[in-house]
């Protein structure tokens, strides 16, 4: 890597079998006269991707872990050895569109004021994934919880959270851009500091655009350049865990950021919405006796017992 617009790219890997390979080719391949480091932190993976990417790609730097240690802290680890002045976090089950890396660095170095960029995220059928969220509120939660964002995505009101009732064509200054895709500046770091590695999984991008933007930085998402998420790998293996960490992630979040009545009443709201889709698949489980709708009624029966067993606690959830 030389100094003309040094680049780290981070991935953490859980066992993501063939696409983080595929992720890393595209990456080099549609990545054209950008100096970059590839650093993989591998969250004690049991499959055989480490030994492709090692076979294939033995420039690619590789960090190991004995364990699975979550997200913000493998990515902690990925970027105390980088080197590059602009760090790229990227899932191992994306595709790197032609010249989205380039493009995407070009728009922050431009830009001085701009601190984070994501890109657009496609499904695999080349259509358009939730790529760019407000800052939830406590409204944004039941509107969730009855479906609302879902039947009305257009909405002014309920179509706020997920930015479903805005149509990017340039580029535009959002509160959050997805993790899958998350470039940016050092400097950003040197001036709020690390991951928080209290979340092992999910909202850990959410908080880091948070902290960003009250210190002055701002947060962009670049329509122009886009790349295929193939989503859920590594988290679809440990479902009812992974969903459980994704709503300790959203307390821990409002725990930080806001008061205990908010997140009270946050709270009550996830677990409205918990409970609704238990009482739905778990119908549905007993009329049609698909293993699919099985399969999510074990989901959300796991995370209302977390919640039961939390009770009214408003700690940092554990």
């Amino acid at each position: 890597m030389t100094d003309q617009e040094p680049l780290s790219v981070i991935i953490v890997n859980y066992n993501a079998g063939r696409h983080l390979a595929a992720c890393i080719q595209s990456l080099m391949t549609n990545t054209p006269a950008v100096p970059m480091e590839i650093i993989i932190v591998d969250n004690a993976s049991m499959d055989d991707s480490i030994t492709r990417v090692r076979q294939a790609f033995p420039e690619v730097k590789i960090l190991t872990n004995p364990e699975n240690v979550g997200f913000a802290v493998a990515c902690n680890q990925g970027i105390k050895r980088a080197r590059g002045l602009n760090i790229l976090l990227l899932n191992p089950d994306t595709i790197v569109l032609p010249y989205a890396v380039k493009d995407s660095l070009a728009f922050l170095s431009q830009n001085p004021e701009a601190g984070i960029v994501g890109c657009r995220l496609l499904d695999n059928d080349g259509q358009p994934r939730n790529s760019c969220r407000t800052f939830p509120t406590a409204w944004d939660y039941l509107f969730d919880s009855l479906f609302l964002t879902k039947l009305f995505p257009r909405s002014k009101l309920f179509g706020r959270f997920y930015l479903t009732n805005t149509t990017f064509n340039e580029p535009s200054e959002v509160d959050v851009v997805q993790g899958a895709f998350f470039l940016f500046k050092r400097q950003v770091m040197d001036d709020i500091g690390l991951l928080d590695e209290r979340f092992f999984m999910y909202a850990e991008e959410r908080d880091f655009c948070y902290r960003a933007k009250a210190a002055g930085w701002k947060v962009y998402f670049y329509p122009q350049a886009a790349i295929v998420h193939v989503g859920s790998i590594c988290t679809r293996q440990q479902a009812p865990e992974m969903f459980i960490e994704q709503h300790k992630s959203t307390l821990i979040f409002h725990l930080k950021h806001d008061t205990l009545r908010d997140v009270a009443v946050i709270k009550v709201y996830l677990f409205l919405g918990v409970a609704i889709r238990l009482f739905i698949w778990t119908l549905l489980s007993i009329m049609r006796r698909r293993p699919g709708e099985r399969s999510r009624q074990s989901i959300y029966l796991a995370v209302t017992r977390w919640y039961l067993a939390r009770g009214i606690h408003l700690g940092f959830p554990r």
